[in-house]
């Protein structure tokens, strides 16, 4: 999830600077510039302290700032549209590969038989992998 937020947020970056590039700014001024509102759009969430500290936990929420202090709580938010967006925009994960990560299985996989095993279905498309992707 953060490399891919980590992604989006180059990814603005760098069509901002393109953009300003192609208006004939020099790239020291037009970086400057940039990172310049990019920090000050960003300076309410940084914070240098101890994230883990109660310090923080009083600090984010001042701030208005979503603090989820368990992976249980941030799990809960995974499949957010927000995040589904995200996911889809950048090729990390498709709709459908979303909605099976919530999912659970109504089965155990302990308590299956393996004779009776369905095998593995095949993604259609091709990929990077030299057999076929199992989904």
């Amino acid at each position: 999830m953060l490399n891919t937020i980590v992604a989006e947020s180059l990814d603005g970056m760098t069509t901002a600077l393109e953009a300003e590039l192609a208006q004939g700014k020099d790239f020291e001024e037009a970086l400057g510039a940039l990172l310049s509102r990019e920090i000050g759009r960003v300076k309410r969430i940084m914070f240098n302290g101890d994230g883990y500290s109660p310090e923080w936990h009083q600090e984010a929420e001042e701030r208005g700032l979503l603090n989820l202090r368990t992976t249980l709580d941030a799990l809960q938010l995974f499949d957010s549209p927000k995040n589904a967006a995200l996911f889809e925009k950048y090729g990390v994960l498709s709709p459908r590969e979303l909605s099976r990560v919530r999912r659970s299985p109504s089965t155990s996989t302990s308590r299956r038989s393996t004779s009776r095993a369905k095998p593995p279905r095949t993604s259609p498309a091709p990929c990077c992998c030299p057999r076929p992707c199992v989904i």
